[in-house]
């Protein structure tokens, strides 16, 4: 059937009229075809480039530490957060450009990256390493059940108050009152007088008080470890640089770190007296967090002379109850002050006799403990070890014990661990993880400051018909759950 001519004419007409609206609407879907192309195209190349950028955590700290945190540095000498933006930068870019090639889309979106920048970030020391602490919960969320029935001091009887226990004081004291009673004077060959010496065995036991500990209760000072470092530019030491702090998103996946949980971690991850670690800066990590001084001898004297304080206070509360040590420490003192006539001084000196074997009791346990043996918080007859002779040759009157029941050195040194500052021991555990990074390949000037596991990261795209896309995210280490 062929049209009339009048009917070609208005066919035209409408042609015309309805032309420029299909068009219009051709090009509309056109238009939010390529935006939402954009958006897609946007969101898969931040994805890969975020991840890339997370990918490149540092894997000394990975393997030591089981942390996944990025180096800013990456084996240079300034970490900076510019560095991390550049390797963004560099993924977005590389992978726009293979998103283009692959589905063919560059004439179709001809998309240029404008903008990628990171509005935040969290670094491992933040909020007083609370950042570092939140990944050790991640860490031990999937792990078996019951990892919190190792390590719980304050049910084993080491409370707090055995290590604020101090019988210095009453020992100054009782010496005091020695002092203060004067003693009989002789006359000698020459005709002058001289005061009688009261030869007190006390006085023996007192006088080692002053020398190193290690040398009383190790017969072989030659395995212990003589490692040292410079503590001035670790973490602790030194200013920090700031980051973000936790995210809101982090504290709500993960919660915080109880210090029951941190305190199975640090010995999971650390090295201590008998159960070293022979790739660590230093040998007794466990005795650094504890003392915080430069060598492993000095943190080990100083963390068995804060064992011996408690174990002594402990050990003075027994022995004034055991009858029959109270009484051969009185036949001992009525024997000395008898012989130089001074009956007021039997108590003084019996409660001196006292004080020094309940020292050398103490010497004893610490040999046991670091020995690899139990020591009873509290004694007994039965667990007690030395005789009241053994105050006149301390060195060779300690031996060897295998005590059937007890807490070892690892239990007295977590409950130690306890009396340490929330934050000195964080901050201190920083320390540790910087000096032995630092001892591995290409990490020579690695510091935790510098470490980032968290980032918030703005990207922007844009063609050459003026479409823009923005976009956020937030990307951060977490286990799966």
């Amino acid at each position: 059937m062929r049209l009339k001519k009048e009917q070609r004419a208005y066919l035209t007409v409408y042609l015309s009229l309805m032309l420029p609206l299909l068009l219009s609407f051709f090009f509309t879907f056109l238009y939010g075809a390529k935006k939402s192309a954009m958006k897609m195209q946007i969101e898969c190349v931040a994805d890969i480039g975020l991840n890339a950028v997370l990918s490149e955590y540092n894997r000394e700290l990975f393997s030591q530490y089981d942390l996944l945190f990025v180096d800013m540095s990456y084996g240079g000498q300034k970490p900076s957060i510019h560095n991390t933006t550049a390797r963004l930068r560099h993924y977005l870019l590389k992978n726009l450009n293979g998103f283009e090639s692959v589905w063919g889309s560059r004439e179709f979106l001809n998309t240029s990256l404008e903008e990628a920048e990171i509005l935040q970030y969290s670094l491992a020391t933040d909020d007083g390493g609370e950042v570092m602490k939140r990944q050790i919960v991640d860490y031990y969320e999937h792990t078996a059940e019951g990892i919190l029935n190792d390590l719980l001091p304050e049910a084993k009887g080491l409370e707090p108050d055995f290590w604020d226990a101090d019988v210095s004081e009453e020992r100054e004291n009782n010496q005091r009152d020695i002092d203060s009673i004067d003693l009989p004077e002789i006359e000698t060959e020459t005709g002058e007088m001289e005061e009688v010496e009261l030869g007190n065995p006390a006085d023996v036991a007192n006088r080692t008080r002053n020398g190193g500990i290690l040398g009383l209760v190790l017969p072989d000072m030659g395995n212990i470890s003589c490692r040292q470092v410079e503590v001035g530019q670790l973490a602790s030491h030194r200013s920090l640089a700031k980051g973000d702090g936790l995210s809101e998103e982090a504290k709500a996946v993960s919660g915080s770190c109880s210090e029951l949980l941190f305190h199975r971690y640090l010995f999971d991850k650390l090295g201590f007296y008998g159960q070293e670690l022979e790739k660590g800066a230093l040998a007794y990590q466990i005795e650094y967090l504890i003392a915080g001084k430069d060598s492993d001898w000095d943190n080990l004297e100083a963390v068995c002379n804060r064992i011996l304080l408690g174990r002594e206070a402990v050990n003075v509360a027994y022995i004034f109850t055991d009858s029959g040590k109270v009484a051969e420490a009185e036949a001992w003192a009525a024997g000395l002050t008898a012989v130089i006539l001074t009956p007021e001084l039997l108590e003084p000196v019996k409660i001196s006799l006292l004080l020094a074997w309940a020292y050398v009791e103490s010497l004893q346990d610490l040999r046991i403990l670091l020995e690899g043996g139990k020591v009873p918080v509290q004694k007994t007859e039965a667990t007690w070890h030395t005789s009241l002779e053994d105050i006149l040759h301390i060195k060779s009157s300690l031996r060897s014990i295998n005590n059937p029941s007890g807490l070892e050195y690892k239990e007295y040194l977590s409950g130690l661990l306890f009396t340490v500052s929330d934050n000195t021991k964080t901050f201190r555990t920083m320390d540790v993880m910087e000096m032995d990074i630092r001892r591995t390949e290409g990490n020579h000037f690695f510091r935790m400051d510098g470490c980032t596991d968290c980032i918030l990261a703005k990207m922007s795209t844009s063609n050459g018909l003026g479409i823009e896309v923005n976009l956020e995210r937030r990307y951060g280490y977490y286990y799966s759950r």
